[in-house]
């Protein structure tokens, strides 16, 4: 199974993998070849309560990979197979038992049936520093309101036309919904990879908590903190989207624009934000 992406997307090919190894009774091995000439990206899962987490590189996989992708009944013979669609459900997989996956596998239904082994699993085990366990303490306590934003990669060049960047007011009326269906006093805490940002914009916010590197020194420990809170508001990304799913019994506001293009926006409608 291809290993690629961030934590977000590794998230997604593991629980894909997961539902792979409950069909057909096997075990599965991820391939992190991807990470050896993406040095920029890391593999996070071991950082989780993965069980039987197997991953290694696979350098020949990955030219298999290629080379698949411009001959493609060569998949049929050497036993791969590469996701048709993003955010669709690829009916084609369960045709025959492949040896080799490839794709995104982003749609809850592949491994829906799995939510509570999946939600033991995607518990975080790594280290926290003491402001962070101090942080989620007081936010049981508090049972605030989680708002996460990303920019970051979204504003490079090459995503401009691509990934839809959210704008101010989709979290400021946000924020005001929550506090409507909780209360009009309670704390926002706010997680970003621009976190700079987030206080230049939402200052004025009251009760706004800005959760930066003192606090959080990793998307992990956010992740960790995000379920720490009573109501969250997502960004459109695949990393907050976890944290709405594994939390689903807690409210949460996901957005629709995750895309410019309508198109993009309609299958991310029916594979995430259905459930």
């Amino acid at each position: 199974m291809a290993l690629t992406g961030g934590l977000g997307n590794q998230m997604f090919q593991y629980a894909f993998g997961k539902a792979l190894k409950k069909r057909y009774n096997v075990e599965v091995e991820f391939d992190s070849s991807f990470y050896d000439i993406h040095p920029e990206w890391s593999v996070e899962l071991g950082k989780y309560n993965v069980k039987d987490f197997v991953c290694r590189s696979h350098p020949f996989y990955a030219k298999i990979r290629l080379l698949t992708q411009r001959i493609p009944f060569i998949r049929w013979i050497i036993g791969t197979y590469k996701e048709h669609s993003v955010y669709e459900i690829d009916q084609n997989i369960y045709r025959h038992k492949y040896k080799f996956y490839s794709g995104y596998w982003q749609n809850y239904r592949y491994f829906e049936e799995f939510r509570q082994e999946l939600i033991d699993e995607f518990r975080y085990i790594g280290d926290l520093s003491d402001e962070t366990i101090n942080a989620a303490s007081e936010m049981d306590k508090e049972k605030p309101i989680a708002v996460h934003v990303r920019r970051g990669d979204y504003l490079n060049k090459e995503y401009k036309n691509v990934y839809y960047v959210l704008d101010e007011e989709y979290y400021r009326k946000a924020i005001e919904q929550a506090r409507r269906e909780t209360s009009d006093d309670k704390p926002i805490y706010f997680f970003s990879n621009d976190i700079e940002w987030c206080k230049n914009t939402y200052g004025d916010i009251r009760g706004a908590l800005f959760v930066d590197k003192k606090i959080s020194n990793s998307e992990h420990t956010d992740l960790y903190l995000m379920m720490h809170a009573d109501y969250l508001i997502t960004a459109n990304s695949t990393f907050s989207w976890w944290a709405a799913w594994i939390n689903r019994d807690r409210k949460s506001i996901i957005p629709t624009e995750w895309y410019y293009e309508a198109r993009m926006n309609k299958k991310v409608a029916e594979a995430l934000l259905q459930s």
